[in-house]
């Protein structure tokens, strides 16, 4: 009896041992919007962002641990591609606590690998076009339209001049009087109107804006904010009616 007992307890252990060694070794799919969760044990939780074009023919990926990997540990993060028959993976440059890198092949697939000192390499899938964060919208113009009582917000975004987000955008207008609450509107178009009737007379208005694929075939998420432009209203207001 004590002998089956000894050996049960040592079946038991190798079948911990051999559970605990698969676990953590492969390469699982990322979630989707370039997150990676606690899918595996001791697993390190990473953030990474795309900007297509950033440069010339040049796209960036940025990543930044959403959770740091314990002090006194060497580690580096590297992108991945399978070409052909060969794994093709380039160090990610470490920028004080993001890591970056320019690559040129949005559409490969593609994996994020981190190798430290207390674990093996671990790798997750990575879809470029799918955590796109736009360049800041720039060069906000107001100009008020007396005979419609209308205030013509105008804007451009980097993207106008290039290939793949040309026309695929969603731009948010954040407007407030004063330091009042944020009010937005949402539009594709490069211009949107703010009717007078809306507004208080004679009075400071901020404007702000910001870009995000508009999901037809980029995703991701919003840009920055733009630099806030001001302007005031008209002491009195004309009336369409």
């Amino acid at each position: 009896m004590l002998r089956m007992t000894q050996t049960s307890t040592v079946l038991s252990i190798f079948v911990l041992f051999l559970h605990t060694t698969f676990g953590e070794s492969g390469c699982t799919s990322a979630d989707g919007d370039g997150t990676f969760g606690d899918d595996e044990p001791d697993n390190f939780d990473i953030n990474c962002f795309s900007q297509l074009e950033f440069k010339d023919s040049y796209s960036s990926l940025t990543c930044n641990f959403t959770e740091m990997p314990p002090h006194n540990t060497n580690y580096t993060l590297a992108l991945c591609t399978k070409e052909d028959s060969n794994y093709m993976c380039f160090d990610m440059e470490k920028q004080e606590d993001a890591y970056f890198l320019q690559f040129t092949d949005i559409l490969s697939n593609k994996d994020i690998c981190m190798d430290s000192e207390i674990k093996r390499r671990v790798c997750r899938s990575l879809v470029v076009t799918d955590i796109v964060k736009p360049e800041v919208p720039f060069d906000i113009n107001i100009t008020y339209q007396k005979e419609a009582n209308e205030y013509l917000i105008h804007y451009s975004t980097p993207h106008s001049w290039k290939k793949y987000l040309k026309d695929k955008l969603i731009h948010q207008i954040a407007y407030r009087h004063e330091e009042g609450t944020w009010k937005t509107i949402e539009s594709p178009y490069l211009q949107v109107k703010l009717l007078g009737k809306n507004l208080e007379n004679d009075a400071s208005y901020e404007v702000k804006i910001r870009s995000e694929p508009n999901g037809d075939y980029f995703k991701g998420m919003w840009s920055e904010w733009s630099t806030s432009k001001s302007f005031r209203t008209a002491r009195e207001q004309h009336s369409t009616e």
